[in-house]
């Protein structure tokens, strides 16, 4: 049956099966992307998959191999593999804006020390949480955290994308707060790459898998 990524992930990352698990992932979804040339891909990187010496050598692989243009990757990072090896992440990071593939930082404001990565690393996006996103209709205190994340991001040349996207007034508030990217239920659920179409011009240009 059916095991939600919540259960299946940690395990893979406990078994160290996540490095094999993550490159199946990439080359799956860069060749399943290839007839939309227009859009960009997610794609989240476990910090176990950081921890692999050879990161950087199977990311490089996937996309000659898959013929993919390393400017429409985008590689999806937590604040944990921050933590966990600061220098090794950094020089990872590096290596790949180097190649041009973008860097994002996901799951924004919920870890403790976010501020000083989006000093001190060069992101090319950051994600809020779904968490402050949900109840931004209702909560003055989510609002305005909101509002305040989407204009330092904003200041300092970093886009933002709001997760958690659920209803129209999620869209229209996060719209007067600035925001580029939106992303959520509101737009669509997932589902098999055959029953995947959609009007480009009518919603964000942005893929998400992994």
């Amino acid at each position: 049956g059916i095991i939600m990524p919540s259960e299946f992930i940690p395990i893979a990352e406990e078994s160290g099966f996540i490095v094999e698990l993550g490159d199946w992932v990439l080359r799956s979804a860069m060749e399943s992307l290839a007839p939309w040339s227009d859009l960009f891909l997610s794609v989240n990187l476990s910090p176990v998959q950081f921890k692999d010496p050879r990161l950087v050598e199977r990311v490089s692989a996937a996309l000659r191999d898959t013929q993919f243009n390393p400017e429409r990757l985008e590689l999806e990072v937590t604040e944990g593999l921050l933590i966990s090896d600061t220098s090794v992440a950094r020089s990872a990071i590096d290596t790949f804006k180097s190649k041009g593939i973008r860097i994002v930082l996901d799951d924004f404001g919920i870890g403790y020390s976010s501020l000083s990565y989006i000093q001190n690393f060069p992101f090319d996006k950051i994600k809020i949480d779904r968490s402050f996103v949900a109840d931004i209709d209702s909560n003055l205190q989510s609002a305005a955290v909101v509002q305040c994340v989407v204009s330092l991001a904003s200041s300092l040349g970093i886009g933002v994308t709001a997760e958690g996207i659920e209803t129209d007034m999620h869209e229209t508030l996060l719209k007067s707060f600035g925001c580029q990217t939106l992303q959520g239920f509101k737009y669509g659920r997932p589902l098999p790459v055959a029953n995947f179409c959609f009007p480009v011009s009518d919603i964000a240009q942005n893929v998400k898998t992994g």
